[in-house]
């Protein structure tokens, strides 16, 4: 478990979340401040793949979490004919929970819409008996673009000279092109989106 992020709960609790390479969310929470934390638990319905995640907590008290969604399948790299443990992150979502982290629900998709052929990978994988299914990958593959890194931001709100007064929060993310060959990400940008439907 790494690369954690907490929140302060209704209840004065901390609630922490963890990058592992499982597959899953990893939550664990502590009732004294810090000095003492709960056994880390699989939270059902959240899937990660193994990258950084982003937790913060509204002024409502809903917890809103910018993550990758999908679980690390195996790829055929068509470059090396070999399989390798793919490091996909085309997928960046808001989740949303209204009861302090016991329940969460995918709020929205928040990077640039995906190619036809990525949509069509993507319902492959929601029908697939097998989360876990190959993926054929290689340096010209959507799967080669990565939306990773995120950091959430609730915004004081609207009001005189505001861009937007409807958006309540951003999430700014690296977006980087990952060589499938050797592993290394190349032409890092950061983008910034409003979280829309708050």
């Amino acid at each position: 478990m790494i690369e954690n992020t907490l929140v302060e709960l209704s209840d004065a609790s901390l609630l922490m979340l963890f990058r592992t390479k499982a597959g899953a969310v990893f939550a664990c929470k502590s009732e004294d401040q810090g000095l003492t934390w709960t056994q880390a638990h699989v939270i059902e319905g959240l899937v990660n793949t193994d990258s950084k995640l982003h937790l913060t907590r509204m002024r409502d008290g809903r917890l809103l979490l910018a993550h990758n969604d999908h679980p690390r399948p195996f790829a055929h790299d068509k470059a090396s004919n070999d399989l390798v443990a793919s490091r996909e992150r085309t997928r960046m979502i808001v989740s949303v929970s209204s009861d302090d982290g016991m329940t969460w629900q995918r709020l929205l998709r928040i990077d640039p819409t995906p190619s036809e052929n990525e949509s069509k990978d993507f319902q492959a994988y929601r029908e697939s008996a097998d989360p876990f299914q190959l993926r054929e990958m290689d340096s010209d593959s959507d799967l080669s673009v990565q939306n990773h890194y995120p950091y959430l931001l609730e915004l004081a709100g609207g009001g005189e000279g505001a861009i937007d007064a409807s958006c309540k929060a951003v999430v700014a993310y690296t977006k980087s092109k990952l060589n499938v060959v050797t592993q290394k990400t190349s032409g890092h940008e950061i983008w910034v989106s409003c979280v829309p439907g708050l």
